[in-house]
């Protein structure tokens, strides 16, 4: 699999990475190290074709969350989705190493 980072000059970066056949399999935007992206999916993830979605993924300031709309969507090969709903996140940290990150979901 192949990686490709791209370095913007407003601080944000796009990582793309391909199937070993050469078609893209997903991309991925970070802001501050954290997957963010305004009003688009910071992540979405193509089926092996490269063309056809398979999951799309808004996160704001790296936690999963979209206001008033799923922060998750599967695609089957058809283009007929599944959403998830997230509406409340919860960061706990331990001695400030681990977290643990409680989500309460709707489907």
């Amino acid at each position: 699999m192949s990686v490709a980072i791209e370095h913007h000059k407003n601080g944000k970066v796009k990582v793309k990475r391909w199937y070993a056949s050469g078609k893209k399999w997903k991309e991925i935007w970070y802001d501050k190290g954290k997957k963010h992206r305004e009003g688009e999916p910071a992540k979405i993830e193509y089926y092996e074709d490269g063309k056809t979605k398979c999951k799309e993924t808004w996160y704001e300031h790296g936690q999963k969350h979209r206001a008033n709309e799923p922060a998750v969507i599967w695609y089957n090969k058809k283009g007929f989705s599944s959403e998830v709903f997230v509406f409340l996140s919860i960061i706990i940290k331990y001695n400030n190493k681990k977290k643990l990150y409680l989500y309460f979901i709707i489907y």
